[in-house]
């Protein structure tokens, strides 16, 4: 793998080999380290500041009894955080840590079963050094007793400056994250790197967040059309300051099926009821119709006149039953001012895949329409 994360007790050690220049090795004490996971990238974060980002599918993490090849970012999270915990990294009375140990004299020390010993810096040996399996040592400057002082040489000749060497060649650029950038409409997190290259993640936000489909603004139209794209299962439309060109009419739902969609339209296609208050309350009795009346005949055409409400459909795909919405909504107009609520449903169970909003007579002269999903 291009990623290494291997745990060595109190210590993790990172082998990065993506540089196809250069590999990057670093070992850490555990209680220096935090981890953060942002959508496929996990951030392994040092107490220096800085950080690597690693994708899941870069990655090979290697335990004590388990190494593991993540198949997606949540398992490469849950792989990451056992080889992270710190077990008292930092302290003595660890049995995973001899970082910081000091071995008392007649004291034993049996180092756990696939685990080792990590040395930071030099290891002195004042006594004797049983080893009963193998004992590997890279680079390590491994004292014994200090001897006896030995007799003072005579001095040398002083010998001839050498020749200076030659500079070696620079050493290629790192790279790491230089901004970040989300973007609230779509849930995706961008990160920009030192070379200029980005990364953007998939849809970080909740599943229960209602996620902006598409707005669409009304002038002089015939109708308003959203297609219910996205596969959700929720979606609503948001209705504000509709304003009609003819003076008193009624706003109308109707639903669509297939991919071009065929609107119904026929006497019998819906069934809808509502109850509307002014200075008294009225329900209309659930009735068979060509379409959906969401307001009666109180849209008004004057510029201090508004209609503003919200429609709902759950599970439009459903091909079992018969899709409904529910709406709400508040208006003025030159009947008064009202508060309707209601709902009907598309006597049909093909699946629904638009809604269409219209008045019963003349255009939408103005408005703003809000589609969403969740």
């Amino acid at each position: 793998m291009e990623v290494t994360v291997t745990n060595l007790g109190g210590s993790i050690r990172i082998v990065d080999n993506r540089d196809e220049t250069e590999t990057s090795t670093t070992t850490v004490l555990k209680d220096g380290v935090k981890i953060f996971q942002f959508g496929d990238v996990c951030r392994i974060t040092f107490k220096s500041g800085t950080w690597i980002d690693i994708l899941f599918d870069e990655v090979e993490v290697i335990g004590f009894t388990v190494t593991t090849i993540p198949s997606d970012s949540d398992e490469f999270y849950a792989a990451l955080l056992p080889v992270m915990a710190d077990y008292n990294g930092g302290t003595e009375s660890s049995p995973y840590n001899f970082s910081f140990k000091t071995i008392n004299e007649g004291v034993t020390i049996d180092i756990p079963t696939e685990q080792q010993m990590t040395v930071f810096g030099s290891m002195r040996v004042d006594g004797v050094l049983a080893v009963d399996g193998e004992l590997i040592l890279t680079d390590l400057p491994l004292d014994g007793l200090d001897g006896a002082d030995g007799i003072d040489g005579i001095d040398g000749i002083d010998g001839i400056d050498g020749v200076d060497g030659v500079d070696g060649n620079d050493g290629n650029d790192g790279r790491g994250i230089v901004s970040e950038s989300y973007n609230a409409a779509t849930g995706e997190l961008t990160l920009t790197f030192s070379d200029a290259t980005t990364y953007t993640t998939s849809d970080m936000r909740s599943q229960s967040e209602w996620k902006h489909i598409q707005t669409q603004t009304a002038s002089s139209s015939a109708s308003i059309d959203f297609l219910l794209t996205g596969g959700y299962t929720q979606y609503k439309i948001q209705i504000l300051n509709l304003v009609s060109a003819t003076n008193i009419v009624e706003l109308w739902a109707r639903m669509g099926t297939g991919g071009t969609p065929t609107y119904g339209t026929g006497a019998s296609d819906y069934v809808h009821t509502r109850s509307t208050g002014l200075t008294t309350s009225f329900a209309a009795a659930g009735t068979t119709d060509s379409k959906i009346v969401m307001q009666g005949a109180t849209i008004g055409n004057a510029s201090t006149n508004y209609f503003n409400g919200e429609l709902a459909i759950v599970d439009p795909a459903n091909t079992s039953h018969h899709k409904g919405i529910r709406h709400e909504s508040f208006s003025f107009s030159s009947g008064g001012t009202y508060y309707t609520q209601g709902t009907g449903r598309y006597a049909n169970t093909a699946a629904v895949t638009a809604i269409r909003l219209l008045l019963s007579s003349g255009n939408i002269a103005s408005g703003t329409f809000i589609l969403s999903g969740k």
